[in-house]
């Protein structure tokens, strides 16, 4: 989860993952940035400002918390 998609260690944990045939996704904002190249999923909020891309992903993360809290068997 980055807005710019550039976040370093997003990037580097990304990197890291793909390396080690890890599932992934990115969840940025509509610059994209390297997250998105490394990641087999991408999740765009398709605008710049860092306020609402952020109050976005949040709302995003939250309802994927309650998901696997009223579904534990999807985490499996």
């Amino acid at each position: 989860m980055s807005v710019s998609g550039n976040s370093p260690n997003c990037v580097k944990a990304l990197d890291w993952a793909k390396r080690n045939g890890l599932k992934t996704i990115a969840l940025v904002g509509a610059k994209r940035g390297r997250m998105a190249e490394l990641s087999e999923l991408v999740a765009v909020i398709n605008d710049t400002h860092y306020g609402r891309v952020e109050d976005c992903q949040m709302h995003i993360l939250h309802m994927l918390c309650y998901a696997f809290m009223e579904n534990p068997q999807l985490a499996k």
